[in-house]
């Protein structure tokens, strides 16, 4: 995906070049062409899932041989509610970028979203309008995300106000001490 060049030949157009210019060679370059093609830049995050595939992979394997570490067992669903979260995560990126990433200029086979995201985009807009199925499209992502990393939206929201009243503290301290300085100078 990264090498990708809209002069290679692919699944979606023929073309003959003496070298082609996807790392991955011809099969690279079909392969490339048709993620893009059906998928548009959401093809991206089949890369993060499999990566995060790996990631599982290595740590079970870790765990096995390092007893040392206690690892929180993997309920019987988990892997389910995952994949729902990648699908759902999925169909909302795939739909956002169709609604709203049409005027990028960048190579692709087709145009943001892909075929897919052409499909979702177009009947979640047909049905709910612009504003409505962006929301709809970004509520599935956000949802999706949440699943498919774990991620709590409320320990985020956490996060963000503690680092918020952190730093205010930090400047009041700071203005505190400054004026302390001021007092004792006097």
């Amino acid at each position: 995906l990264i090498s990708y060049n809209k002069g290679d030949p692919g699944w979606s157009h023929e073309a003959q070049v003496p070298k082609v210019m996807n790392l991955g060679g011809r099969a690279g370059a079909y392969l490339a062409d048709l993620m893009l093609f059906i998928f548009g830049f959401s093809a991206w995050w089949w890369c993060i899932c499999f990566l995060r595939l790996v990631w599982k992979g290595y740590r079970s394997l870790n765990d096995r041989f390092i007893m040392e570490r206690e690892s929180d067992a993997e309920h019987r669903h988990e892997g389910t509610i995952r994949w729902v979260g990648f699908a759902l995560m999925f169909v909302g990126s795939v739909g956002l970028e169709y609604l709203r990433m049409w005027s990028l200029t960048v190579q692709l086979p087709r145009a943001p979203g892909g075929v897919l995201g052409q499909l979702i985009g177009q009947n979640a807009f047909d049905a709910f309008g612009f504003t409505g199925a962006t929301l709809l499209l970004l509520s599935l992502f956000m949802l999706g995300f949440s699943l498919f990393f774990q991620v709590s939206w409320l320990a985020v929201a956490e996060r963000i106000g503690e680092a918020a009243e952190d730093t205010i503290e930090w400047f009041r301290l700071r203005y505190q001490d400054r004026e302390d300085r001021k007092q004792g100078e006097v």
